[in-house]
């Protein structure tokens, strides 16, 4: 039970317990929150939970690497799956956001002094300085979600001053997804320093599509004509329009369907060019009976639309099929 759990949370000599209880804690109190969300109810996390939270951060007994692991909410896709059936992702986003707020502002002190867990001195691979920028930079999200006066010009900071990709991209992504003040100034930023690196602007993709924002589909929609982008390109194609499929799901599941039909028009585009990445973009439906009752038919609409396609290539009627068996 709760108290069990928050037991095991606090005092297990085995790291993975600690990880494996409070993370079904935090499962278990979303799932209720998101069920509370559609029913309008105002949303209050569990006070427990969120000083066990505040209380793993703390404890300089833990290694920074698992204090930041233990620190991370199960992820949108991870709790729909748990939920299983009639799941209304507008909800789960609400819940998530509500949980980690209440987190980082009962904790924002905590989290503030943790920005300087950062390791100092020059940028080094090991273990130790990964594990201590993977705290650091949990603690910014949380202290960002706080909505402390100086989050802006903590983050942007973070963002510039960042001698590694893994906190810049740390940065710009509590940036875009925050929908922060200069969130464009920072992606212009990334834009020209990194253009000529594919990899790098792969990910500039990838923070902007799965950006949780309500004009999110309108701007996926921009990037398909950005001159970086390029249907061709499987790389540009997965981080652009497979992130938003797999790793946006308030947009992909729009309650008008739109998301639905955007992903559906490209998986005809693509299949045209490449029918092994249209296929495998084609997978983001295979949950799609999971939905509430509007977002299945929608979904369904959409997998139609592609089956009804006359010059579909195997491998896409393949999936296509199976997703609507």
């Amino acid at each position: 039970d709760a108290d069990d759990l928050l037991f095991q949370a606090r005092q297990d000599s085995d790291d993975f317990n600690r990880w494996q209880a409070i993370q079904t804690l935090a499962t278990h109190d979303l799932i209720r929150l998101a069920g509370e969300a559609r029913t309008g109810k105002e949303l209050k996390a569990d006070a427990r939970l969120v000083e066990a939270f505040g209380e793993t951060l703390l404890n300089e007994d833990l290694d920074p690497a698992f204090r930041a692991l233990a620190l991370q909410l199960p992820s949108e896709a991870d709790l729909a799956r748990d939920i299983g059936s009639n799941v209304d992702p507008d909800a789960i986003h609400q819940a998530r956001a509500v949980l980690r707020a209440a987190i980082g502002s009962e904790n924002a002190g905590a989290f503030r002094a943790a920005l300087g867990a950062k390791p100092e001195g020059s940028f080094s691979p090991d273990a130790d300085a990964a594990g201590k920028r993977a705290l650091a930079n949990q603690a910014l999200a949380y202290y960002a979600a706080s909505g402390a006066s100086d989050v802006d010009d903590l983050v942007m900071s973070a963002f510039t001053e960042a001698d590694n990709m893994t906190d810049r991209i740390a940065a710009l992504t509590l940036l875009v997804h925050d929908d922060l003040e200069a969130a464009g100034q920072a992606l212009e930023i990334f834009r020209k320093r990194h253009e000529a690196t594919s990899l790098a602007m792969d990910k500039w993709f990838i923070v902007q599509a799965t950006a949780p924002l309500t004009d999110g589909l309108e701007k996926v929609k921009a990037l398909t004509a950005h001159p970086l982008f390029d249907f061709s390109n499987p790389n540009r194609v997965r981080s652009l329009v497979h992130a938003f499929a797999t790793g946006n799901a308030t947009q992909f599941a729009r309650q008008d369907g739109l998301g639905f039909e955007f992903v559906a028009d490209n998986v005809l585009v693509i299949d045209q060019r490449n029918a092994q990445v249209a296929s495998r973009l084609l997978t983001c439906f295979r949950s799609w009976r999971a939905y509430e009752p509007d977002r299945s038919k929608l979904a369904e609409a959409a997998l139609l639309k592609i089956s009804s396609a006359e010059a579909l290539s195997r491998d896409t009627r393949d999936i296509v099929d199976r997703c609507l068996q």
